[in-house]
């Protein structure tokens, strides 16, 4: 209702120089999106070391961080958790030895419970992300059987690589025929003997160096998971390295046959898995390495992106490094200057992320793109 004093022109040499009117109208609001609809599935490493330092915190906080910013972002670009539940779908799949029913939320409209996942979530011990990947990609494909067409993302967050010899429901160690899938050729058994007693060599010999020379160092045992990142850390910067040099490059040499010669089924099962969602099912697999420097979660969080050819060729010996860089020439530069990998369509990335910035330029990519109109419409 708008009320107003009218001057009254020509009324004015009756006496009467203005007059209060009023009216009263109805206002209808409209708000319309041209931002996609949009699912997404994470799938998060929740292993023990996950609560490692990372930036300013630990590994597993910084995750959570991220992750929160990005989807209450995409909330926020959706129009608000109602909007939200209409257009944007997300789920939470966490894992470590076996299954993480706690912490899980299937894919659904919304992010609230993906968020209150996040804030409940507890570590354990073990790598074991195939049953996670696999559930995730099959929400997504029941979902768009249902709904359609949508922006699809499957976000795969480690800090390790897979346990293949913990890769039960129940975290047991696994014999060697059960760990190994039949692709495997017959020299695999003989390099995984050489890989195990060239790490029982490097503990030995890391731990005798942190005696006899005093070293402020914890001492390590064959199956400490960052043994070779310690072993590398000491290499040539104390006297009397030799023997642990020696042992070091008997070390790389079995784990290139171990490549070369072995396809573990865990494994497998998590690159058949990107392999279908990025290929058959056209879903954007953003792959996010924490711990860059090791190995094994380099090699399986690359080939989770640019594919299992790409994986075949770092395994030829001699032709490691020159197969990988023909196979990831595309990159990106993020706001904050982190440089990421992308596939050859670019709907794929992966990135090594440092820091808590590092992790939230990477899932802002998630984020669609667009704008929000709203309109007012007087009816009467």
């Amino acid at each position: 209702t708008l009320s107003a004093e009218v001057p009254l022109l020509f009324a004015g040499v009756l006496g009467a120089e203005s007059r209060r009117v009023s009216a009263t109208s109805l206002a209808e609001e409209t708000t319309s999106l041209s931002m996609p609809a949009t699912s997404l599935s994470v799938v998060l490493d929740l292993s023990s070391s996950m609560a490692d330092r990372f930036d300013s915190g630990s590994k597993s906080a910084a995750i959570r961080a991220a992750l929160t910013t990005a989807l209450k972002n995409m909330e926020a670009s959706m129009g608000g958790p109602d909007m939200a539940k209409l257009n944007l779908s997300s789920g939470l799949y966490s894992f470590n030895w076996g299954g993480m029913d706690n912490e899980t939320v299937e894919l659904e409209p919304g992010v609230t419970n993906s968020l209150d996942a996040l804030v409940n979530m507890a570590l354990g011990e073990g790598s074991v992300p195939s049953s996670a990947i696999e559930a995730a990609l099959e929400d997504q494909i029941d979902e768009k059987k249902k709904m359609g067409n949508r922006e699809r993302f499957l976000i795969y967050v480690a800090d390790g690589g897979v346990d293949n010899e913990k890769a039960d429901e129940r975290g047991r160690y696994l014999p060697q025929n059960a760990i190994l899938s039949p692709e495997s050729s017959p020299q695999c058994p003989a390099a995984l003997d050489e890989t195990e007693k060239a790490r029982e060599m490097l503990a030995q010999h890391y731990n005798n160096l942190v005696r006899t020379r005093g070293l402020n160092l914890p001492l390590v045992t064959p199956d400490t998971d960052d043994l070779i990142a310690r072993v590398s850390a000491i290499q040539g910067t104390v006297q009397g390295s030799q023997r642990l040099n020696n042992w070091m490059n008997k070390y790389n040499a079995a784990a290139d046959d171990v490549s070369a010669s072995c396809v573990f089924v865990q494994t497998k099962r998590v690159l058949d898995t990107c392999e279908t969602a990025r290929v058959e099912e056209d879903i954007s697999v953003i792959a996010v390495n924490m711990t860059p420097e090791d190995t094994a979660t380099t090699e399986v969080t690359k080939a989770c992106v640019f594919g299992k050819e790409t994986r075949k060729k770092e395994n030829k010996k001699g032709k490691a490094k020159q197969a990988t860089q023909a196979e990831m020439t595309k990159t990106k530069r993020l706001p904050n200057g982190l440089v990421v990998q992308m596939s050859d369509d670019e709907r794929s990335i992966y990135a090594e992320v440092k820091t808590l910035d590092d992790l939230k330029h990477v899932l802002a990519t998630m984020t669609p793109q667009g704008t929000s109109n709203r309109s007012v419409r007087l009816v009467n």
